[in-house]
């Protein structure tokens, strides 16, 4: 759809492949590309055999890191855009600013029609920039979807259907994805940390390529271990937990920090959680990395 709107070829690859990515960026025929944060991360630090812009626009249905958004901008000449939407919703909200206005950290602003609200009950909604629930209301919702088709969507809320996302709303109306309900960690002490403000917490820290954050089983239940991917030389641990505690209440502080030169990934190219929660469930046990 977007080719047609832009009057653009399109093209299809098989699978991702930074160097055919590279090729299409050069041939300045394309103005639009729907890529992930994972793919933006690599073609940002593989090697680059000529300087050349990417298209004008490129939109992400995923949070973007800032060291990300960074290095893609000054190699490439261009902002990341984040987009947001459910498969119940549809679109909800994009970044449709002009270059010098784009927030590659937010998803942008509701779309036309629809609308944000955050907070326990969308009726009440929280004050703006308070972090919580984010509740969808869209003119594209679905009535039904799924095998079988009649399967109905989640109950909603006084036309409000409520997504499994944590974000917030700033002043000017954009929204800030904060992380999803089941990707929370809920500590041995109750505390529900999460994964994505401990990550956050570590981004711009010298060396730190991408961190992930997973729950480390103990006998005194599930405590919040992350694994840290740098480049040589490796981040020292005692510098990675002073950035951590500069930003996070004690109870959200990751119990084991590691780190490696190359995290273990999927074959999609994403962090492979349970091989990563592995490694820090041996450097646990060995007592290396922990407070």
């Amino acid at each position: 759809m977007g080719a047609t709107v832009l009057g653009r070829p399109l093209a299809l690859l098989e699978r991702f492949d930074h160097n055919a990515m590279l090729s299409l960026f050069a041939s300045r025929r394309y103005h639009y590309w729907a890529g992930t944060p994972v793919m933006a991360d690599i073609l940002g630090r593989c090697p680059l055999p000529a300087p050349h812009p990417a298209p004008p626009y490129c939109i992400f249905a995923g949070r973007l890191t800032e060291p990300v958004c960074r290095a893609f901008e000054a190699r490439f000449g261009v902002r990341l855009r984040q987009v947001y939407g459910t498969t119940e919703s549809g679109p909800v909200t994009a970044d449709t600013g002009a270059h010098a206005e784009v927030r590659s950290d937010t998803a942008g602003r509701a779309l036309p029609g629809a609308a944000v609200r955050i907070g326990e009950d969308p009726l009440s909604p929280f004050p703006q920039g308070a972090p919580g629930r984010v509740w969808v209301s869209s003119p594209w919702g679905m009535g039904g979807y799924g095998f079988p088709p009649e399967l109905a969507p989640g109950a909603s809320a006084g036309g409000w259907w409520p997504s499994p996302d944590i974000g917030r709303v700033d002043e000017a109306g954009y929204l800030t994805l904060l992380g999803r309900l089941d990707d929370f960690v809920r500590t041995g002490s109750g505390h529900l940390v999460n994964p994505a403000q401990v990550a956050g917490a570590l981004e711009g820290h010298p060396g730190v390529i991408e961190a992930v954050v997973v729950p480390v089983a103990t006998p005194a239940g599930p405590v919040v271990g992350v694994l840290v991917e740098g480049a040589a030389p490796l981040p020292a641990v005692p510098g990675l937990r002073r950035r951590l505690a500069q930003s996070l209440p004690p109870w959200s502080r990751p119990r084991v920090v590691a780190t490696t030169d190359h995290l273990p990934r999927l074959a999609s190219g994403r962090a492979d959680r349970r091989a990563c929660i592995a490694i820090l469930e041996r450097a646990l046990s060995a007592g290396g990395g922990t407070e």
